[in-house]
């Protein structure tokens, strides 16, 4: 396989080749990765197609159970760890909120405006 030329802009990347990288990905998790008996995979791949996506800015958090027989001090550091994991996803999602909703109250007030015009 060939490298990937570089382009100017994301945007210059077709839809067909993010479409088959995507298939791909899949395709060698499927390979690699044996699906359990409810035919769920142990990897969960997220891709975002930057050209039309935020970006993602969230942390993987283990498992309650998994922490929970974690013991000593490398225990407490990783569930210290998923703590803040868990609230800078928090205030992540919470921001991003925050900014639809004050976009979409700014559009209607401009659209009030225009039609008191």
């Amino acid at each position: 396989m060939t490298k990937a030329k570089q382009v100017g802009s994301w945007h210059d990347i077709p839809d067909q080749t993010i479409d088959a990288f995507t298939k791909a990905v899949a395709k060698l998790r499927d390979e690699m990765i044996p699906r359990d008996c409810d035919g769920d995979s142990a990897v969960q791949i997220v891709l975002v197609d930057r050209r039309k996506y935020e970006y993602l800015d969230y942390e993987p958090v283990e498992y309650s159970h998994i922490l929970d027989k974690m013991t000593g001090k490398k225990g407490e550091e990783r569930k210290d760890w998923n703590e803040r994991m868990l609230l800078l996803n928090f205030k992540v999602a919470s921001n991003d909120l925050e900014r639809y909703l004050d976009l979409q109250r700014r559009r209607r007030q401009e659209e009030r405006e225009k039609g008191k015009k």
